[in-house]
């Protein structure tokens, strides 16, 4: 059974959840949260649960969240409160309308990896996490989690008075070569050049 975290109410409020989730939650690396792995795996897949321990920490834990890093909110933040994609977004799917409204794309050329191939749209602080293509000369260049913040109303007045101009600096693809993925562009090049001809 995970042992309950008790800390001295000055340092954290009642909330009564175990160290491990309280790390998960937190974006802790997983060697804090790993020997709670169970328990999270299990919040991980009953969206209910994950709902009911968030709606029991959400004001405690970021009220924590932004005075250490205003501007941002926690990877749970993006799963269960961020604004959803439209239903229609990708219809048919059982995904469809449940996913976050992803930061809105500013410059860059870029395929998202579940646009050509079969794979399941993916997100990172509202960032696609796998791409397909990414121009290397001019790769996808995002709004900052601030502006997204702001632009939908999240972002609270204590966070304006402190963040800079650099928080709202647009975010550059940091795109790592995948090899299996390269194999679908060379295939996908081959087949187009084969068509040209």
């Amino acid at each position: 059974m995970p042992r309950k975290r008790r800390v001295a109410a000055k340092a954290r409020l009642a909330t009564e959840v175990s160290d491990a989730v309280w790390a998960w939650l937190n974006d802790e690396p997983k060697q804090a949260w790993i020997d709670g792995y169970f328990e999270v795996l299990d919040l991980e897949q009953h969206e209910e649960k994950l709902r009911s321990v968030w709606e029991s920490v959400e004001t405690e834990l970021l009220d924590r969240w932004i005075a250490d890093k205003p501007g941002t909110r926690p990877a749970i933040w993006w799963r269960v409160v961020a604004p959803r994609q439209p239903v229609g977004t990708f219809p048919g799917r059982y995904y469809d309308g449940t996913l976050p409204e992803p930061r809105k794309l500013l410059t860059g050329k870029g395929c998202p990896a579940w646009e050509k191939l079969a794979y399941g749209p993916s997100y990172d602080h509202g960032l696609p996490t796998l791409w397909y293509d990414v121009h290397p000369g001019d790769p996808p260049t995002f709004e900052a989690e601030a502006t997204y913040l702001e632009r939908y109303g999240f972002l609270t007045a204590a966070e304006k008075k402190v963040l800079q101009q650099a928080d709202y600096a647009p975010v550059t693809v940091e795109y790592e070569f995948d090899h299996y993925l390269d194999y679908y562009r060379q295939r996908d090049a081959a087949k187009a050049a084969d068509r040209s001809e």
